[in-house]
């Protein structure tokens, strides 16, 4: 039986989204070869591949705000993490390219080497959206051996990663939803409706403050009290 896992998303290190989903992949890439080219760099022609995170290469960080970027080539070797740090060290972050333009600043400045950006592929996540940390891959997975190997599934216990087109068994998960009864006294009329949906206001915002997110809350009419027989 299969569970199923992805890996599609990109994302840019300063964590803010980008406002216009500017991308400059060579075509064929990114191709997540091997299964650890998690990374982005720049190349001399302007456009962008993926790559193993930890190799050693140059790399650009900008700073400024976001509308008014200013790009700094950085001629040291890094791994992604390391320039990454280096970046918000001395400046605001590694490179984050958000249309032509920028893309040209920052590649005008590469010099027959490959350059770090601040693009990187967000780690492996289950289908509701929810982040795995522990995933018991099977020796040498996941390794996108064939391509486009962007799922994940179980096998005699570990996991395998497959091409999400692959048909296969699966196994639906059904969440564990736990029944919470609150009492409520008070000399308030709690037959109005205003009152009632002011109510639940106040406990959402209180459940909320204290980290709980999933939640329904609703109110559940009180038992009749039954008449004695005549």
């Amino acid at each position: 039986m299969h569970a199923i896992l992805y890996c599609f998303h990109w994302r840019w290190s300063t964590q803010n989204r980008s406002q216009t989903g500017y991308i400059n992949f060579r075509p064929g890439e990114p191709n997540y070869n091997g299964g650890r080219e998690e990374c982005v760099e720049i190349r001399t022609d302007g456009t962008w591949y993926d790559w193993n995170c930890a190799a050693r290469q140059t790399f650009s960080c900008f700073s400024g705000p976001s509308d008014a970027k200013t790009y700094h080539y950085i001629n040291q070797t890094l791994s992604w993490e390391s320039a990454k740090s280096y970046c918000r060290t001395h400046h605001t972050d590694l490179a984050m390219i958000e249309n032509e333009e920028e893309n040209q600043q920052v590649f005008s400045t590469v010099m027959n080497t490959y350059v770090w950006i601040g693009l990187y592929r967000v780690p492996w996540m289950w289908s509701d959206g929810t982040n795995c940390y522990f995933i018991p891959w099977w020796s040498y997975e996941p390794n996108n051996l064939v391509g486009s190997q962007l799922c994940g599934a179980v096998y005699e216990g570990s996991f395998k990663n497959l091409q999400c087109n692959a048909l296969r068994p699966f196994i639906c998960s059904v969440r564990k939803q736990t029944r919470i009864k609150i009492k409520i006294q008070s000399d308030l009329d709690l037959t109005n409706q205003t009152i009632m949906d002011n109510i639940l206001l106040q406990l959402s915002a209180s459940l909320a403050s204290a980290g709980n997110t999933d939640f329904n809350l609703s109110w559940s009419a009180p038992p009749q009290k039954l008449e004695p027989e005549a």
